[in-house]
């Protein structure tokens, strides 16, 4: 069969009724006695099971157990599903499916497996519950930080690379690098955030897990949703041991008071011939009206979120995840491939967890061409945000390019680096877009503010390029460093949830590199003796993320947040904002405040409104308004009033506040 006459196939009533099956629970099921394997495959004359000792072929000891054949029939219901029951404990062995469709043999990992062997080949039989570390029963109940704190969105390999990041030699680049007591887990302790995002650290394709350490990719790419990548693992050819770490990691960093978001790549797949295209040809697609795969991906092969039996995956693996990995939120790539009606169910499934409601849910509103829809279906889009529940955000490009620029254009400037008429859109940006008519209807907590992640130049690359008229990335430019820290100021006293690119916070540097998918570990790599040289950086952005804790209007993500953000100024490089955060003051708590951003490479005068106000933070510290309690006490340092008129400095923000109204 064509794909063409499998699309076909799939429109009929007949197959929606005889063979769509969302009752199962797919995968294997482990037992001491014995394992039970469902599966769901279309037009296929046979399906079985092949069980190995190994999962791979190279690995001594090495050889295939049996080949049992899968049951399908009217004792199932469905004409797709097949069931096997295999005796025996088989903890620890390994697993694929083999189809036969029209003379052909085919096998496959199965797309439901929750491990695998070395890069994936095949699935693994596992007790889940024997790769729990100790304690992880009361990690489940571990109390989650406000999801509107701040974001680090980091790279497990990027993260401890680097000697010097302190992470024993047996652990750099691995999911254990975050148990250790080390320079690297201080830091990420001491700047406060709340939540790391990791790139994807599900099982992808694009690296050899056998292979040499020296290799790199972001890990777009997946192969097995279920299942822990395991070149982060210590032994890629056990499929324990990368849960078990994995586990591990996410457990280390809700010690800390960290949550943890798992970037998530359900929109293509690293090859379309994969264990989805083996068990039901074009049905895990988009096609296109001759039976090819579409391609809103850029990848060749653009899932079909609509489709029920993906739909179900999809939102089957994201409970798995939740709920065996303690998971605290996901990051949809390219969510704009998917539905706006997936999104929704998806939402619905994780509030019905037992905190299901403070898992974060945010996604890249855009995909790389216009998803092959049908008429009716909606993307889960910048312009379908209206449509989307609540508690989905979406990275907001606006605020990104407001601030610095185009993405798309590595000399065009934004606001922070010099280009002219911005003002307005700044405003915006510190009411997360609520009173534009650019975005559609939305509340704050539906907003990522950023300005770096991961894709594009970092901000300290693309601020040396729009500048300094050059290219000297590793050098300190004072006034790229001003305009870093007016950026982090807009970004993180803003209303909506704050992210980051990891290193941001010391001026990270890819050297020009605006692509670095697949660049070498050591050019993508934190830099922790740069984050010594720029400590008076990492400072600001630490004070920034405790001032912002402060003020409980960044607490909340409801549109009453939005009401209380008001433009006072906003022309001639000059944006003043006036936040108003009496409903959620305690007694002792700054009740107004007033964020006064100056983009000019000179100072301004701006007259105040009346009343006497104090400096919370300027120019050269974030950390002012810890002089104004029982710090100043200890410290002998008092805090500026300022009355009548203040001077903004060049290239800075600077803020003021009152506790009485």
């Amino acid at each position: 069969m064509t794909g063409l006459d499998f699309k076909n196939y799939y429109e009929t009533e007949a197959f929606k009724k005889e063979c769509i099956d969302l009752n199962t629970q797919w995968g294997s099921h482990y037992a001491k006695e014995g394992t039970r394997f469902f599966v769901w495959s279309t037009k296929a004359d046979g399906v079985n099971v092949c069980i190995y000792t190994r999962g791979t072929d190279g690995e001594e000891g090495a050889r295939q157990v049996g080949v049992y054949p899968m049951t399908v029939g009217t004792e199932m219901g469905k004409k797709a599903t097949y069931e096997c029951y295999v005796e025996g404990d088989l903890e620890g062995y390994y697993y694929t499916y083999q189809v036969i469709r029209e003379g052909q043999m085919f096998e496959c990992p199965d797309p439901y497996g929750r491990s695998a062997g070395a890069n994936g080949q095949r699935s693994m039989i596992l007790d889940l519950g024997a790769t729990n570390p100790a304690g992880w029963d009361k990690d489940a109940n571990w109390k989650q930080i406000n999801p509107y704190t701040a974001i680090y969105e980091l790279h497990v390999k990027d993260f401890s690379y680097q000697e010097a990041s302190g992470v024993s030699s047996a652990h750099r680049g691995k999911f254990l690098a975050f148990t250790e007591k080390c320079k690297a887990t201080k830091h990420l302790m001491d700047l406060g955030i709340s939540h790391v995002h990791f790139l994807p650290m599900y099982d992808y394709g694009s690296v050899d897990e056998t292979g040499t350490d020296d290799q790199f990719n972001w890990g777009y790419d997946p192969v097995n949703y279920n299942v822990p990548e395991g070149s982060y693992s210590t032994n890629p050819y056990d499929g324990r041991v990368r849960v078990k770490e994995a586990k591990q990691m996410i457990q280390a960093l809700h010690n800390m008071g960290i949550g943890v978001v798992m970037d998530v790549v359900y929109n293509h797949t690293y090859r379309s011939d994969d264990g989805f295209q083996i068990l039901a040809p074009y049905y895990y697609y988009r096609t296109k009206e001759d039976g090819t795969l579409a391609d809103a991906s850029a990848c060749g092969d653009e899932t079909a979120t609509e489709k029920e039996m993906f739909n179900q995956f999809i939102r089957q693996s994201l409970l798995y995840w939740a709920q065996e990995y303690h998971m605290d939120g996901f990051r949809f790539d390219l969510m704009a491939i998917h539905d706006v009606a997936t999104m929704n169910q998806i939402r619905a499934d994780l509030n019905s967890l037992p905190t299901g409601k403070k898992i974060l849910l945010y996604g890249e509103p855009w995909a790389a061409a216009t998803p092959a829809m049908a008429e009716g279906v909606y993307p889960a889009d910048k312009a379908h945000l209206d449509m989307l529940d609540e508690g989905i955000a979406i990275f907001s490009d606006d605020t990104r390019d407001a601030i610095k620029g185009s993405v798309f254009y590595a000399k065009e400037p934004g606001y922070v680096n010099g280009k002219a008429g911005m003002e307005d859109k700044i405003a915006h940006t510190f009411s997360a877009w609520c009173h534009s008519q650019d975005v559609p209807k939305h509340v704050p907590g539906q907003i990522i503010s950023y300005v770096s992640v991961h894709d594009n130049y970092t901000l300290w690359d693309k601020l040396v390029l729009t500048m300094t008229g050059g290219e000297e990335f590793g050098k300190r430019h004072p006034q790229v460093i001003d305009a870093n820290k007016l950026t982090a100021a807009i970004v993180y006293l803003s209303l909506g949830t704050p992210l980051m690119q990891a290193g941001e916070e010391f001026g990270r540097t890819k050297l020009g590199d605006e692509n670095s998918y697949a660049s070498s570990p050591v050019l993508n790599q934190l830099d922790y003796n740069r984050m010594e040289e720029y400590s008076d950086l990492v400072s600001y952005y630490q004070g920034l993320i405790q001032f912002r804790r402060k003020l409980g209007i960044y607490l909340d993500g409801s549109s009453a947040a939005a009401e209380q953000v008001k433009t006072l100024y906003a022309q001639d490089g000059i944006v003043v904002m006036e936040v108003d955060n009496t409903p959620y003051a305690d007694k002792g708590d700054w009740k107004k405040v007033l964020l006064m951003c100056n983009s000019n490479r000179q100072d301004k005068e701006y007259t105040l409104p009346e009343g006497t106000w104090k400096k919370l933070l300027d120019k050269n510290s974030s950390w002012l308004w810890k002089n104004d309690s029982l710090w100043s006490t200890i410290t002998g340092k008092g805090i500026e009033t300022c009355k009548g008129a203040v001077t903004l400095s060049a290239s800075s923000m600077t803020v003021l506040g009152r506790k009485e109204v």
